[in-house]
Formats: structure tokens, sequence, C-alpha cells
């Protein structure tokens, strides 16, 4: 994913200035600053700049998602490490769910089907699923090798779980690359939301956009990439 920083949006303000048949245009005038949402605590207390927002009540998202039906039916989640999902991971060991990672078992992905896929944001749009995560592109890139591998589908149900003041529902999808992951629903500590999710999933790595450094901080990828060298009929 790339940088929050290089992306551009439409403020509420500039809505109608800059819509053309009823799709919202960038306003190429303004960056869009993702952790510039309103803060409903004190800035005194905490500063989300530069990390995924965790919240008070985030344990009530928590209870929302494990209430659904579809997490009463899933037998393997996964969830993408973050401080915001860290209760979410809890919970839903004591629920007797298996929680995988795909990190961790790169080898058993291949041979399960993960029903829901826990995803951190930023900021997050409920009607389109697009989404902004802190810009390294982490999530995305273990989405894209879990698709490879078999591990998910059109069929896993992508999640995030944010609060009331991260969803913006004028972020354009024009933010999303072919590369980044939407998401089918939206769940905060007060409702659930499905959005309409018209944006493709990523189906594949794209090694043009690995970087060094990521290779460093996902170490897991040097495995993935070793495996498709030795399977490339089913891996690529």
């Amino acid at each position: 994913m790339a940088s929050p920083s290089d992306h551009k949006y439409s403020s509420n303000a500039d809505k109608n200035a800059n819509q053309s048949n009823g799709h919202i245009q960038p306003n190429e005038s303004r960056r869009y600053n993702p952790w510039g949402f309103e803060n409903p605590w004190s800035h005194d207390l905490c500063n989300f700049h530069g990390r995924i927002p965790n919240f008070r009540n985030n344990p009530d998202c928590s209870t929302n998602l494990t209430q659904r039906e579809e997490f009463q039916r899933a037998r393997v989640i996964e969830i993408f490490p973050s401080l915001a999902q860290e209760h979410l991971r809890l919970f839903s060991l004591a629920e007797g769910t298996a929680v995988f990672d795909t990190i961790v078992n790169l080898t058993a992905a291949g041979n399960l089907h993960v029903d829901i896929v826990v995803v951190a944001s930023v900021v997050v749009n409920p009607i389109s699923g697009a989404r902004l995560g802190k810009g390294k592109g982490y999530g995305d890139i273990k989405y894209a090798m879990m698709r490879q591998l078999g591990a998910c589908d059109d069929g896993t149900l992508v999640v995030t779980t944010v609060h009331e003041s991260q969803l913006l529902d004028d972020l354009p999808s024009s933010v999303m690359t072919e590369h980044d992951l939407p998401v089918n629903v939206v769940i905060t500590p007060q409702r659930i939301i499905y959005t309409q999710k018209k944006i493709s999933y990523p189906k594949f790595i794209n090694w043009d956009r690995i970087d060094n450094d990521t290779m460093l901080n996902l170490p897991v990828l040097k495995e993935f990439k070793r495996l498709q060298q030795l399977q490339p009929e089913k891996l690529n």
C-alpha cells in the first residue's frame, strides 16, 4: 500500500464541487492525511499519527464480530498483527476458533481455508470498502501471499475493526491499487457495516513493489519466493 501522505481526497466541504456523474473526484489542491480524523480523546492523552488507532471500547468490536453468524461458522481466521486487534485475537482463541498465522506456518497455509481475515485500518470508506493502513502494505502482501497459496479466495470475508471517527465516506476508491486490500465488513463498537466492495482483491504478489526493507521486515517473503521457485505451476 502506498504511503498515506501520497493520497489525495475530496473533503466534505469540497464534495459538491468535485462530483462528476455521481462520482467524487480527487481534489488536486489538497492532500489527504488519514490521521487527520477527529480524535474523540484529548490530544494530550494520545497521539495516533503514524500508527493504527487503538481505542478504549475496542473490545465492543470483538463482541459485534463474534456474534455474527459468519464468525460462528468460521473454522479458521487470520488476524493481521495490530494492537487494535489484540483483544479480538484473544477473544477468538477463548471462543475456540483457530487463529492462523501465515507467517509462522507458511507451509500449512496451502492445506487449509481461512474463512475470515481481519486487517487493520487507519481510515476506511464504509460504502466502497476502500481503506488506508499505515502505508507499509504488509497486510496487502500477506493477503496476496495467502491467495497464491490457496488459503483464501473470494469467499473469504475481509473485516476491519475501527472507531466511528475512522469512517470516511468520501475516501475515493482511487486511493486503492490492484495490490491493495479492500474490506467486505466494517465493524465499529456501535454497528456492523457491509460494504458494497466493488474493488477487486489482490491475487498475487507484485515483486516489483517489494523493496529491501519489506524483505527484511517480512522474512517470510524469502521463504515464499523459494516455494514459488520450487512450485511455479502452483504459486505463479
